[in-house]
């Protein structure tokens, strides 16, 4: 499977989709995709919570570990994304009744992966 894009239009026929890259998970969406800013975000399984360029494809994941179920052991397991500016990932973190909403700098998530 493959993550597309494309411009809005309400004339399928002019409707022009790209490919931006593979799809990192045999999973379906588990979470609704955020968009914003020209990135798309979202939590394919526990702690495994991408963040795409549009423009281009590049690509970033946000640090988690030992968020697999049904041992957990991460104090801070990235998944649900709430919203996305052009700024920042704002993501749900922790796990069960101790996670909280948090926010994430995507200048500070480095060059990111390109795209495959």
């Amino acid at each position: 499977a493959d993550i597309m894009a494309a411009p809005f239009t309400s004339d399928p026929s002019a409707l022009s989709p790209k490919r931006l890259r593979s799809w990192p998970s045999n999973r379906l969406l588990p979470r609704p995709v955020s968009v914003g800013c020209g990135y798309v975000a979202y939590g394919y399984s526990p702690g495994h919570t991408l963040i795409v360029r549009i423009e281009d494809g590049v690509s970033w994941e946000l640090p988690s570990t030992n968020c697999t179920p049904p041992n957990f052991a991460g104090d801070w397991c990235f998944e649900q994304v709430f919203g996305i500016t052009c700024d920042h990932v704002y993501v749900r973190g922790g796990i069960g009744v101790s996670a909280k909403i948090t926010r994430a700098a995507i200048a500070a998530l480095g060059p990111g992966t390109p795209p495959d």
